[in-house]
């Protein structure tokens, strides 16, 4: 898990398509009972499978409103954590709606002269919304800690040993290969190397400090759960899929401490959508082949 801040205002204010609703009203529906005691004609029949085949397979080129609604929703979740009313989110909406379409502010001032007061909201709200996990975070840390085997770092870390390893355990400089999944408190899952199907190689001194610490309290073959307290995770930054301020669960396995010549140079990044990634340097990747092709 790689260290990664997102400006908080650019994550949060990203693409939220709501467009204004469309207010023409739904043709009326056919009556049912006419429809019930129609007679069925082979005509009628051909037209009705051709207008069946039409529906299942849209035009080339027709929008496609579930795929334009899948757009927004995926792209403006992250604008919940700002607690919004009806009112505001309306004001919001139009604000979207009047700059997709070319339409003039219809504001007195130009928009842009918001661009502190803006700041300010996000920056207040965010805040409240980390102050709100932490406390969250707290009292599920609370009952982490009373688990039998739990063992608590200084700073608040949690390390329930699930499994005992047999192997050596990791050092600061070292670089790791694990398995591992990420939930918050919640038990939202939001990243996996046992979904991807591929463990992660990374090396300990370039992820979060709650990592760092605590793989080397396992040994190779070890399996353990590991509370994050968010002071040692990302703090009160929000990531796309972390909210600021979240106490972080790690189920992790340690596989292995890659030597370096064996890692390849590999490093884990987190992309924006929150997850981990394993990158490989292009060049030791061609090294490899071209001994391969020998």
């Amino acid at each position: 898990m790689k260290k990664v801040y997102l400006p908080a205002v650019a994550a949060l204010l990203l693409p939220v398509f709501a467009f204004a609703q469309n207010d023409t009203p739904a043709a009326k529906a056919p009556d049912a009972a006419k429809a019930a005691t129609a007679v069925k004609t082979p005509k009628a029949d051909k037209t009705a499978k051709a207008d069946k085949k039409a529906e299942a397979k849209p035009a080339k080129g027709a929008v496609n409103p579930d795929m334009f609604y899948s757009f927004g929703f995926m792209f403006s979740h992250q604008l919940s954590v700002l607690g919004m009313t009806k009112e505001e989110y309306k004001s919001f909406e139009k604000g979207v709606a009047d700059s997709v379409f070319g339409r003039k502010p219809s504001i007195k001032v130009k928009p842009e002269a918001y661009s502190e007061d803006i700041k300010a909201m996000v920056k207040d709200r965010l805040g409240k919304v980390a102050a709100a996990n932490k406390a969250k975070g707290k009292t599920f840390a609370e009952g982490a800690a009373k688990e039998k085997g739990a063992v608590v770092l200084p700073d608040g870390v949690i390390i329930v040993s699930e499994k005992d390893g047999a192997g050596q355990a990791p050092v600061a400089a070292d670089t790791v290969k694990v398995n591992y999944e990420g939930k918050l408190i919640d038990g939202t899952v939001f990243d996996s190397s046992i979904a991807r199907g591929e463990p992660a190689t990374f090396p300990l001194e370039g992820v979060i400090p709650c990592w760092t610490e605590a793989l080397q309290k396992m040994k190779v073959g070890g399996k353990a759960k590991i509370v994050c307290p968010s002071d040692a995770a990302y703090g009160d930054n929000s990531q796309s899929v972390i909210p600021g301020g979240s106490t972080l669960v790690f189920n992790v396995e340690l596989l292995e401490i890659v030597k370096m010549e064996q890692a390849g140079k590999k490093d884990v990044q987190i992309s924006e959508d929150g997850k981990a990634q394993v990158k490989t340097d292009a060049k030791a990747a061609a090294n490899k082949d071209a001994k391969a092709g020998n």
